[in-house]
C-alpha cells in the first residue's frame, strides 16, 4: 500500500513496480498496481500527484549523446576558427619558420614547413565546421530556410556561365585566403544546403590546400626566394604577392567587386529577357 503526503510527488518506475508485483506470493496485481504501470499518468492519489518515470530508451540516450557531441563540435569549431584569426596563429608559423631557417638556411625548407603547418591550422577548423553542420540538423534547416528563395532561383535559372563560375571560384579563394578555409564550406552550404559530407570535405580540402600553398610560397619568398624572383624579372610580382595575397582587406574589396559585377550582369540579363531582346548572333529566321 502506497501512502503519500499531500505535497509529495512520487515517481514510480514501471520496471521496479513489475518486479515488486512478481515477488508477491500469488503473483497478482491490484487495480492500483495496474494503474501505476499505465502510461496515462499523472493522477491524484490522496491529494498528491503520483507519476511514473519511464526508463530512458537506448534511442533517446543515443540522441542525447549525439546532441552533446554536436554542441561540443560546434564549440571546438568556433574556438579553432578564433585561433585561426588570432595573432597566435601567425606567431606560431613565424616562429617555426625562423627555426627551420636558422637550422637549414634553406628557403625551400621554410616554405614546405609553413605549408604543412598551414594545412593543420586551416584544415582542422574546416573539418570541425563540416562535422558541426552535419551533426546539427537544426542549423542546416535554418540555412535552408534562409536560402530557400535562392535555391529556387538557382533551380529555375539556366546553367551558370563560365564567367559566373569564375566569379564564384574567385569568391571562394578570397574567403579562404582572407578569412579562413572553413568558411568556404559555410558559404557553399548556404547556397546548397543539401550537400553531402563528402562534398563539404572535398571543398574544405581544396580551400585548405590553396591557403597552404599560398602561405608556403610567401614564406619561401621571404626566406630567400625573393632574390630568385628578382633574377628572373618577377620581383614586383613577388612583392605584390607578399603584400596582398593573404590580406583580408584586399580580398574583401575583390569579393565586393565580384559580387557587384555578378549582380549587375544578372539584372541586365533579366531585363533583356523580359524585353524579348536577343543578340544578333543568336537570332534565327
Amino acid at each position: 500500500m502506497l501512502s503519500h503526503a499531500p505535497s509529495q510527488i512520487d515517481r514510480v518506475d514501471p520496471v521496479d513496480l513489475a518486479a515488486a508485483v512478481a515477488a508477491r506470493p500469488d503473483g497478482s496485481a491490484s487495480s492500483a498496481d495496474r494503474l501505476l504501470a499505465s502510461p496515462t499518468w499523472p493522477f491524484s492519489h490522496n491529494g498528491a500527484v503520483v507519476t511514473t518515470a519511464p526508463a530512458e530508451t537506448p534511442a533517446e540516450a543515443r540522441w542525447a549523446d549525439q546532441t552533446w557531441v554536436a554542441r561540443g563540435v560546434i564549440v571546438l569549431a568556433v574556438a579553432s576558427l578564433a585561433f585561426e584569426q588570432s595573432p597566435a596563429n601567425e606567431a606560431i608559423r613565424a616562429y617555426l619558420a625562423f627555426r627551420v631557417l636558422d637550422h637549414t638556411g634553406n628557403a625551400l625548407a621554410v616554405g614546405i614547413t609553413v605549408l604543412l603547418i598551414t594545412l593543420v591550422i586551416e584544415g582542422l577548423p574546416g573539418v570541425l565546421i563540416t562535422a558541426g553542420l552535419h551533426l546539427n540538423p537544426g542549423l542546416t534547416r535554418r540555412l535552408m530556410r534562409k536560402a530557400e528563395g535562392d535555391i529556387e532561383q538557382e533551380r529555375l535559372a539556366p546553367k551558370k556561365s563560365a564567367v559566373r563560375k569564375f566569379g564564384s571560384t574567385l569568391t571562394d579563394i578570397g574567403i579562404a585566403l582572407g578569412i579562413g578555409a572553413g568558411l568556404v564550406v559555410v558559404k557553399r552550404r548556404f547556397n546548397e544546403p543539401d550537400r553531402s559530407v563528402r562534398q563539404d570535405l572535398v571543398t574544405c580540402a581544396k580551400a585548405t590546400l590553396v591557403v597552404a600553398v599560398v602561405s608556403g610560397f610567401i614564406a619561401w619568398l621571404i626566406a630567400g626566394g625573393l632574390a630568385y624572383a628578382e633574377d628572373i624579372g618577377l620581383e614586383r610580382f613577388a612583392e605584390l604577392v607578399i603584400d596582398y595575397a593573404v590580406d583580408w582587406r584586399f580580398w574583401f574589396i575583390v569579393i565586393i567587386c565580384v559580387q557587384g559585377a555578378s549582380w549587375i550582369a544578372g539584372r541586365i540579363k533579366r531585363a533583356t529577357t523580359r524585353s524579348g531582346y536577343q543578340p544578333r548572333h543568336l537570332k534565327t529566321d
